[in-house]
């Protein structure tokens, strides 16, 4: 398996998405982008759109879907270590 892994600052307000290949292979791009746009304020309901949109799409995999919104009040050990290092303890 090839793994390309990339780090950036993480900035108040970025949404970041972790999914699996049954999400990702099912929906577009640019739909997961119009969700995530429009229901940022609500990520329970984004992450279940985007599972309800995967399954009208066929459904062919598992669809595993987590959505993790950087707030205003991340520490600065947070901003440093970015999103990775607080979803896989690195």
């Amino acid at each position: 398996m090839d793994v390309t892994l990339n780090e950036h600052e993480a900035l108040p307000g970025d949404i970041y998405l972790v999914c699996s290949d049954g999400l990702n292979d099912m929906v577009d791009n640019a739909d997961i982008e119009l969700v995530l746009n429009s229901l940022q304020a609500n990520l329970p309901l984004a992450a279940s759109q985007l599972v309800m949109i995967a399954n009208d799409n066929g459904g062919d995999d598992n669809i595993s879907v987590i959505l993790a919104k950087v707030s205003s009040q991340t520490t600065p050990d947070a901003k440093k270590n970015g999103v990775l290092s607080w979803l896989f303890g690195r």
